[in-house]
């Protein structure tokens, strides 16, 4: 599903729509995606060249705001206030991705999703592979991100209990067809069976106390 969404992959029927317009009728509605969209994987391991510093990493971020504006940024400075903006010190540009923890490097790619200055960020099953304790501080991140800059997230998990953290409506897929699409304060009042075998794994916990 992720890969449909973010212009990968063609879906065998119907369509992908962005603003009214069909992501894959045209190349232009490709390019209203990519212009748009951005993207944080599962696994931060591989989404990040390990030949890399960090601060090329948040660079191909950077690259694609460069060339959408058509202008050079400060590529340091902006850098910089990326990592304080994901809660890393500014020092970190210098490191490889093997120097940091896990979820010291999905904070990186969640940098370098918002280096593109996009409208939506697809976050692909993207704390589902983090320890519990980060992923709370995770989530509190992407929460306080999402207000400070007025992003809209689509959140695609297994883990119902960052969904009812993190999102609004809720749309359950079994076997690539929607099943069923609930606000989120309504959640527990699905019908559906797959549904509520998910619902059954929830863990209830206090964010901002474990942060």
């Amino acid at each position: 599903m992720g890969r449909v969404l973010c212009g990968l992959l063609k879906p065998d029927s119907g369509e992908a729509v962005l603003d009214g317009v069909s992501v894959y009728a045209s190349r232009a509605g490709r390019r209203n995606l990519q212009n748009k969209l951005s993207i944080v994987f599962q696994d931060y391991a591989t989404s990040a060249n390990p030949r890399f510093r960090i601060r090329d990493i948040i660079g191909e971020g950077l690259t694609v705001q460069e060339r959408r504006e058509g202008k050079k940024l400060d590529r340091k400075a902006e850098t910089s206030r990326l990592l304080e903006l994901v809660g890393l010190p500014a020092d970190f540009a210098d490191r490889f991705p093997h120097e940091l923890s896990g979820g010291q490097l999905q904070r990186v790619c969640i940098a370098r999703a918002v280096a593109c200055k996009p409208e939506i960020i697809l976050f692909d099953e993207a704390i589902s592979s983090l320890d519990a304790h980060t992923q709370v501080q995770v989530m509190d991140l992407l929460r306080e991100l999402k207000d400070r800059l007025g992003l809209t997230y689509i959140f695609i998990t297994h883990d119902l209990t960052s969904i009812t953290y993190l999102c609004d409506d809720v749309l359950f897929l079994y076997q690539g067809r929607v099943t069923e699409n609930l606000p989120v304060e309504r959640i527990s009042e699905t019908k559906d069976e797959y549904a509520r075998k998910l619902l059954g794994s929830i863990v209830v916990f206090d964010t901002e106390e474990s942060a």
